[in-house]
């Protein structure tokens, strides 16, 4: 299960005692410029025997040992040293892609017909303009096979303007124009190898065989569909929703011995969360965050316990997703496993703090959301002097952290929605009660 926690009713979390720095960068391009021209400088790391230097050359070296690793950096693990340092874009977006659309699509999709019931005054109407969330359940209910003209003699689709209609017998039929011959209206077939298989279905369905008890007799498979149900788009009028600005922090890195296809859930997670509040008429802001736990020096000069956190906005309110680069930060282990272990070294190095070998720890989800929620709040003007959540400021935080496979993902996107849904609902009644 994840690791993950909401705060009841958004209620400010405890401030830690831990000492810790913060700062926050304005995009992953003002992140990458603070760090690319920094030279790791050979002053030996306080209570050890190495340098920066040193360790930056002994990890650098560590990264060329692991190239093509796919447990260690993923599916697509980079197999040169440029690669690796070079890549900006998440590279198995086709992956994302198809859990995007048939797994976290039609779960959202469900929780905004839910979502019906829980706004009194919200309506929800269909239409056939393309505009909200599709709702294929209906569609399906029309769900029928995409034409297309097809030439038996020359086993292959013809355009339109190749046919002509012509009647023999009392009967319309389709003539190729180029030769007269015969030409059917069969649905395109998904990519088969064996041309054959298809024309021989073709033919019985031709001389009047059932068309999907025959294409289902040679393991055919119909490759688009349409439906005769036109308004098949959900689409909501404006709603009040006095908590409609979220704050998606995404904490980076992991346990070493999580995969590269493990480690791709927690991205995948946020994205996917971001993507279908935003359909949702939310405004989302999605931040990166980077934690170390290390040796620091606090103002007297001295070595303690502390936490160097760095945060990046990858997606700030109003501004589109793009879920490519975005994921590459948040999902892509060879990220996390290169250009976010330099920064650890530079940070350190910058700031003078001990930094062994294993390049610290990081600290766990709870302490992470405590320093970060504080900090944000302050921003925002999220919490009242009682530490309640500030209704009127319209915020809501969530993190996410840790999740490793798809059931888990799912479990966290269906959680964190209905928290937005039930959040809004009791806010709503508050202000109603004139209770804010």
């Amino acid at each position: 299960m994840p690791k993950n926690k909401d705060n009841k009713n958004q209620d400010k979390p405890k401030e830690l005692s831990l000492y810790a720095t913060y700062r926050i960068y304005k995009n992953s391009i003002e992140l990458e410029k603070k760090y690319a021209d920094f030279e790791v400088t050979d002053t030996i790391v306080p209570l050890e025997k190495y340098t920066y230097k040193q360790l930056y050359n002994a990890t650098k070296n560590g990264y060329i040992k692991k190239l093509g690793n796919q447990k260690w950096y993923g599916i697509f693990a980079p197999k040169t040293i440029e690669e690796l340092f070079d890549r900006i874009d998440y590279p198995d977006m086709d992956d994302y892609n198809n859990l995007y659309k048939n797994v976290i699509s039609p779960l959202a999709n469900e929780l905004a017909l839910e979502s019906q019931s829980l706004f009194d005054d919200q309506k929800l109407k269909y239409n056939d303009l393309g505009l909200g969330i599709f709702d294929f359940n209906k569609a399906s209910l029309g769900l029928q096979p995409i034409y297309s003209f097809y030439s038996l003699k020359f086993e292959k689709y013809l355009e339109k303007d190749e046919v002509k209609t012509v009647k023999i017998d009392k009967k319309f039929v389709y003539q190729y124009k180029l030769d007269n011959s015969k030409v059917i209206l069969v649905p395109k077939i998904k990519e088969n190898p064996d041309k054959k298989i298809i024309k021989k279905a073709f033919i019985e369905i031709s001389d009047g065989e059932p068309m999907l008890s025959t294409l289902k007799k040679y393991g055919l498979k119909i490759a688009k569909f349409t439906s005769s149900i036109k308004k098949t788009y959900l689409n909501k009028e404006v709603v009040q929703k006095p908590l409609k600005s979220i704050r998606i922090f995404v904490k980076i890195g992991d346990n070493k011995d999580i995969t590269g296809n493990q480690y791709k859930y927690t991205g995948y997670t946020a994205i996917g969360i971001a993507n279908a509040l935003t359909l949702l008429d939310y405004n989302v802001c999605i931040i990166g965050v980077f934690t170390t736990i290390t040796k620091v020096k606090n103002k007297s000069g001295n070595l303690v316990e502390g936490t160097r956190v760095e945060s990046v906005i990858l997606k700030d309110f109003g501004e589109n997703l793009d879920s490519q680069k975005l994921l590459y930060i948040c999902s892509d282990a060879s990220f996390f496993r290169s250009k976010f272990f330099i920064n650890i070294i530079k940070v350190s190095d910058e700031y003078g703090d001990n930094i062994e070998t294993t390049l610290g720890h990081s600290p766990d989800v709870d302490k992470v959301e405590s320093l970060i929620f504080n900090y944000f709040g302050k921003i925002d003007k999220k919490w009242k002097p009682n530490g309640q959540n500030d209704i009127s400021q319209g915020f809501l935080y969530f993190i996410f952290s840790s999740i490793h496979s798809e059931k888990d993902m799912l479990l966290e996107i269906r959680d964190k929605i209905r928290n937005v849904i039930n959040e809004n609902v009791e806010a709503r009644k508050q202000i109603a009660l004139n209770l804010i």
